[in-house]
């Protein structure tokens, strides 16, 4: 069959988008009775490698091609280019679904593809390639006494992530036990993790975390990467509301005793404030995680200050010109406009608290 007959299916994101695409492309191929070509960026060329996927192209496409492209192809169709990803096009409203907590992380892929609700993935057996010298390279005295730390994940809010200060103080704990500590940071101009700091490759990446003594991660696309593999795997979420999300069990069904997952609990975390119940400033992405784990938690909420009176529906929002009554303690949950943000809440006799510094553990 020739190649103009396939699909060239676009991963747009990144490595959790790519492998949920891998674990359905038999799934798509028998919906769309089509083959498909992965189309990925050259950043991603050696993560498709890595599942041994011979059938790709290269393009990097920028956003507003793709949002082109998207429109003109909504579904796939051979011999055209298709979105692989319902935050383009006319089904966006699917990952509003999956914000709220309607659809799974991997229902929202198989309800934009139009795939049955109880498909399964099935993931591509991974290669583990030996890394020649990496030990020299990077000065690793003994594997069995490495810690490799992983502490970015770009699909938390930059305020809502676990912060440095959270893995520096699990950093502390290893060292101070006489292990040897490696940390994957994409910040190569940072000074935060000192001489620990490196941007490996995801090759390296799979590598170490396949012989180290134990990773430490906050979630993110790369723990659906090493998941398989990794030695002894500790994956950290910022909130509950994250963990519903994005929880390994939904990608991969076989629990794995060498994994352990933890949740950052916001709730206990609030005890050191000595507050008996919080407000929260801002109700985007990042707010309405805060607001949903909470309640999960048994921790009450007052009310919510939103400038778009956006909020849970019923529930009781005020904008930030209004006069806002007593709370123990309000998290402001968006980055932008703080002077004001700060210059309101001390006008209404209000505590406040960063969720950045909730974050810092």
């Amino acid at each position: 069959m020739s190649e103009n007959n396939n699909v060239f299916f676009i991963i747009p994101y990144g490595i959790g988008d790519a492998i949920i695409c891998f674990g359905l492309k038999e799934a798509i191929e028998k919906r769309y009775n089509h083959k498909i070509t992965f189309v990925v960026k050259k950043s991603q060329e050696p993560l498709i490698k890595m599942f041994n996927i011979k059938d790709y192209r290269i393009n990097n496409f920028s956003n507003e091609e793709l949002q082109e492209i998207a429109a003109n192809n909504p579904v796939p169709t051979p011999g055209n280019y298709f979105v692989g990803h319902p935050h383009f096009g006319k089904y966006a409203y699917l990952d509003n679904s999956f914000l709220s907590h309607e659809i799974s992380f991997t229902k929202l892929f198989t309800a934009f593809l139009d795939l049955d609700n109880d498909t399964k993935l099935n993931i591509p057996k991974l290669s583990v390639t030996p890394c020649v010298n990496i030990k020299e390279k990077y000065k690793i005295k003994d594997f069995n006494r490495l810690i490799l730390v992983l502490p970015e994940a770009k699909s938390a809010s930059p305020i809502e992530r676990l912060q440095d200060d959270f893995f520096l103080k699990k950093i502390t704990e290893f060292e101070n036990k006489g292990f040897q500590v490696l940390v994957n940071t994409e910040k190569e101009d940072s000074l935060i993790y000192g001489n620990r700091g490196f941007f490996f490759s995801l090759e390296e990446l799979l590598f170490l975390s396949s012989v180290c003594h134990k990773v430490i991660a906050a979630r993110s696309g790369i723990c659906d990467l090493i998941y398989t593999v990794a030695s002894n795997l500790y994956i950290f979420y910022p909130n509950v509301a994250f963990y519903d999300l994005f929880k390994m069990e939904q990608i991969y069904e076989n629990k794995r005793k060498e994994v352990t997952e933890t949740v950052f609990s916001l709730s206990e975390k609030l005890k050191s404030y000595s507050c008996h119940s919080v407000s929260l400033y801002g109700y985007g992405n990042a707010g309405k995680r805060v607001f949903y784990s909470l309640k999960k938690e048994g921790f009450n909420v007052d009310y919510i200050i939103d400038k778009q009176l956006l909020s849970p529906s019923g529930f009781k929002t005020y904008q930030p010109q209004e006069i806002l009554p007593h709370s123990d303690l309000v998290i402001v949950t968006i980055r932008e406009d703080r002077e004001n943000i700060i210059n309101t809440l001390k006008n209404n006799n209000l505590e406040y608290v960063f969720l950045e510094d909730i974050m810092k553990g």
